[in-house]
């Protein structure tokens, strides 16, 4: 190349002086920003194919170059050759991320040809291809179409991150084209050579972030572009899969083999948790039999490492108790579906089994959010154990933390596959049950504000002699005694105005008799209301203290 031989002349030039070496950094400079600036051509199409392995070859030897004639030169040239330094070295790394797209992108070319000949091979033979299909084929094929749809969700969204780093990067490469065009307006009005050399390394500078962003531009494009293809490809795949499993489901049965193969997949895992239940015991046993031999004190490092390996012991142990009631409830939803499929329950007991399948879907969604943030939890541990560790040879207790912490990283794998299997399992199960029973009658509006109300109802407003006091026992303890106050007000009324008067007392001590009558009723329908609602005596004490204290303060 023509700047190859400019850097070899330049070489025969170089002497040490300062002004040499500001003119060999700038020539360099101009051959590492190439004949072909950003400021002079648009962003480069993504479409076009380049040799991305020259270019990366080009840009390793301008850097040698600089590298070699950083060696001998002055601070601030220096600095300036370190910034130079850095944003070649940035450039190299979006052409490392261009070539690793460009290989994605062919692969996906591959991924489609499959697909497309596995659908082609699917609409010739139609049921045909079926024939040899079990039931576990018929689930590893809806679980394929779950991970396909989860994946073009996340597809979605990766193309919206990508639409978004475009447009910035689009917007940054605009705001350095306009910075270029001022400094280079501010070269052409320089004439003091001094200055003139300043503005002239800032212009290349800015040039060479052109450049930069230009490449990002053509990397955001070509990484668009992939995520696209990809979404069709998963696209395609997610439609051949469905139409996969809507004919195998048609014709595929949920046999008695099937359902011992997959109790007996339990029963193995099963046995292994076991296992290792016994095997975290024994070693949570030897570590307090081998602490009792330590000497005392022990120093800080000593007391975290023993806390922590404690700790991961205990976890180990719940978790693996965790994925043995998680076994359980596999084992038990297994047995539910087949009957359910073979239309061996009947109504009630699908009714009951729809029941039982929410109960059991809600526990392994809090049980996924418990070991994710166990998860994070480990995570830590392992950070802090390596930060804690030292170059020297490694005691005991750090080997054995570290042989735990891996240990609970790789069950910690284990048990989310488990939930994830488990979630999908109920909720496969709740859709058989849904289709044989039909919509559930909660979906109603009735059924969406019935608990809302029930939660109201049995809300305990304030505990009396450790019994509650709700909103429903009031409600319905206020609605008694109108009802005792009505009534007592009709017999205190028929004894003052006709019994008494027909036996010959006086009118006057009829309405004193009638007055002591009510109040005597109101008394009595008050204390049966506190008993039939099993409301304590003492409530009246409570009560009447905070209306005193409502009063005076009032």
């Amino acid at each position: 190349m023509m700047l190859r031989r400019v850097v070899s002349c330049l070489r025969e030039l170089c002497r040490p002086l300062t002004v040499r070496r500001a003119s060999v950094l700038s020539v360099v400079l101009l051959f590492a920003c190439s004949a072909s600036s950003p400021a002079q051509a648009p962003p480069a199409d993504s479409t076009t194919p380049r040799d991305i392995v020259s270019l990366r070859a080009e840009l390793a030897a301008d850097i040698q170059q600089i590298e070699a004639s950083a060696a001998a030169t002055e601070n601030d040239a220096a600095s300036y050759q370190a910034l130079l330094l850095g944003h070649l070295r940035f450039l190299d790394s979006v052409y490392a991320q261009q070539q690793i797209v460009a290989e994605r992108a062919k692969e996906i070319g591959q991924e489609r040809e499959q697909i497309s000949e596995q659908s082609a091979r699917f609409e010739l033979l139609g049921s045909e291809s079926l024939q040899d299909y079990t039931f576990a084929d018929l689930e590893e094929e809806r679980d394929s179409l779950d991970d396909a749809e989860f994946q073009l969700s996340l597809t979605d969204s990766e193309l919206k991150s990508t639409r978004s780093l475009l447009e910035s990067v689009t917007e940054q490469y605009t705001a350095n084209e306009r910075q270029r065009r001022l400094l280079q307006e501010k070269v052409d009005r320089t004439s003091d050579p001094t200055g003139r050399a300043a503005v002239q390394r800032e212009l290349r500078v800015i040039e060479l972030r052109g450049r930069i962003a230009e490449e990002l531009i053509t990397l955001r494009k070509a990484e668009l572009n992939v995520k696209e293809l990809e979404r069709q490809t998963l696209a395609d795949k997610q439609q051949a899969l469905a139409s996969r499993v809507t004919l195998a489901a048609t014709q595929v049965v949920f046999q008695k083999t099937d359902l011992d193969r997959l109790l007996s997949s339990i029963d193995e895992e099963q046995t292994r948790l076991n296992r290792l239940v016994v095997q975290l015991q024994q070693s949570l046993q030897q570590l307090e039999t081998q602490l009792t031999t330590v000497p005392a004190p022990w120093d800080r490092a000593t007391t975290d490492r023993v806390r922590s390996i404690r700790r991961l012991l205990h976890r180990g142990i719940s978790d693996a108790n965790d994925s043995l009631a998680t076994q359980l409830l596999l084992r038990h939803a297994w047995k539910m579906r087949y009957r359910v499929l073979n239309n061996l329950a009947t109504v009630d007991e699908m009714r009951q089994m729809r029941d039982e399948t929410a109960k059991f879907y809600e526990r392994v969604r809090d049980a996924q959010n418990v070991t994710q943030t166990r998860s994070e939890e480990m995570r830590l541990d392992a950070d802090v154990a390596r930060r804690v560790q030292t170059d020297e040879q490694l005691d005991e207790l750090q080997m054995l933390q570290s042989r735990l912490i891996s240990e609970a990283f790789r069950e910690s794998g284990r048990r989310h596959r488990l939930l994830r299997q488990a979630d999908r399992l109920f909720a496969r199960l709740q859709t058989d049950l849904t289709a044989k029973l039909g919509a559930e009658p909660d979906t109603t509006t009735w059924g969406a504000v019935l608990p809302v109300l029930q939660s109201w109802w049995f809300y305990e407003l304030v505990a009396v002699d450790d019994k509650p006091i709700t909103v429903g026992k009031l409600c319905l303890g206020f609605c008694m005694v109108i009802g005792g106050v009505f009534i007592s007000k009709q017999v205190s009324r028929a004894v003052g105005h006709r019994m008494l008067p027909k036996l010959g007392v006086h009118q006057g001590a009829s309405l004193a008799a009638q007055t002591i009558a009510f109040y005597i009723l109101v008394m009595l329908f008050g204390f049966f209301t506190l008993e039939f609602l099993n409301i304590p005596i003492t409530v009246l004490t409570f009560f009447g203290g905070a209306a005193a204290i409502a009063v005076g303060f009032g």
